[in-house]
């Protein structure tokens, strides 16, 4: 059956290791993979999100590996308990682009989170929630950040980075939450 394109469409996928790069661009879609005794959903592409809905794009329990980035966001999307290990980088937020991660782990990456929004019409406080940056070379690079007015890691745990944050923005940085 087909719905209009401003309704989310909802996509479990399962545990299968997916290659070559997705674009999602004209619809918001919620990809839920899997976890547990029968395997996990991977991804080695990148998703590449530039659709201009009103709602936010949504992953969930995806390993993403491979070059890199993982996720390339050029619009808003919430990540939870996703994976980005052994990439290149593992989250791109370019041009106006928002995400909203939650429990996700960066492992083993150049670069776990890149940000290089310098025209983010969002004026708010960036909150990453409870998420872990173990063994990456640069855990979050913050490259440019327009209208924002913090980072807030709240819960967020760092480990054995060359460079836990690297800020090259005027944008104040919590990590003591």
């Amino acid at each position: 059956e087909e719905v209009p394109p401003q309704m989310p469409v909802f996509i479990f996928l399962p545990a299968v290791t997916y290659e070559g790069d997705l674009r999602i661009e004209k619809r918001t879609c919620r990809l839920i993979g899997a976890e547990g005794e029968s395997g996990e959903t991977i991804f080695n592409g990148t998703i590449r999100v530039s659709a201009a809905m009103p709602e936010k794009q949504h992953f969930e329990l995806i390993r993403f590996s491979g070059d890199g980035p993982g996720v390339e966001a050029h619009s808003r999307v919430m990540l939870s308990e996703c994976t980005f290990s052994n990439m290149k980088t593992g989250l791109t937020v370019c041009e106006e682009a928002y995400i909203d991660p939650h429990r996700c782990l960066f492992e083993n990456c150049e670069t776990g989170l890149l940000y290089d929004c310098p025209h983010s019409p969002y004026n708010v406080i960036f909150e990453l929630d409870r998420c872990e940056f173990r063994g990456n070379r640069v855990g979050i690079h913050l490259r440019a950040f327009d209208n924002v007015r913090s980072v807030a890691c709240v819960g967020c745990t760092f480990a054995g980075n060359g460079a836990d944050i690297l800020n090259e923005t005027d944008v104040p940085v919590d990590t003591s939450t």
